[in-house]
């Protein structure tokens, strides 16, 4: 089994495998794997983030997420978005998904999903890693290392 990215929140640490998502308690060593209850089954998980009670997860087959809050899973099958999704990272109301055909912006609060590209000012469709630094996004990708100003007036969203 292949471990692609780690999360903590709280007490826990959870993983992202080629079998799905694993939650890891390093006080007691007990590990537990997670049946997702969302309209994609288990599937090769490549990216998680614990966002205040949510745990985001995406893969070769998409993004969804799992609130552990009130035990709700939801997915995304319209986004049919075909990529590989590599780092998850928030700012405010936004989640931000590292892929192969890009940078992916999730708006929480409009509901609202867009696709930023070489055409936006990336310097390749190819990201790596997104951290945020204030409005700013530090973005790795095959061709180096950026900072994406998302927010201007000039890109539309």
């Amino acid at each position: 089994m292949r471990i692609y990215q780690l999360a903590y929140n709280d007490s826990l640490l959870w993983a992202a495998t080629t079998f799905g998502l694993y939650s890891i308690d390093p006080g007691s060593g007990s590990i537990k794997f997670h049946t997702t209850r969302a309209a994609v089954s288990d599937y090769n998980l490549t990216a998680v983030a614990v966002v205040d009670d949510v745990v985001w997860m995406g893969g070769s087959y998409g993004v969804l997420y799992w609130d552990l809050s009130n035990d709700e899973w939801r997915s995304f099958p319209g986004l049919n978005f075909n990529a590989e999704i590599r780092d998850i990272a928030q700012t405010r109301n936004t989640i931000w998904f590292a892929t192969n055909r890009g940078l992916l912006k999730y708006d929480r609060k409009r509901d609202y999903w867009r696709l930023f590209t070489q055409a936006d000012g990336l310097i390749s469709d190819n990201v790596f890693h997104v951290d945020p630094e204030g409005r700013d996004l530090w973005i790795s990708t095959d061709k180096g290392i950026t900072t994406f100003r998302w927010y201007r007036k000039s890109r539309l969203d």
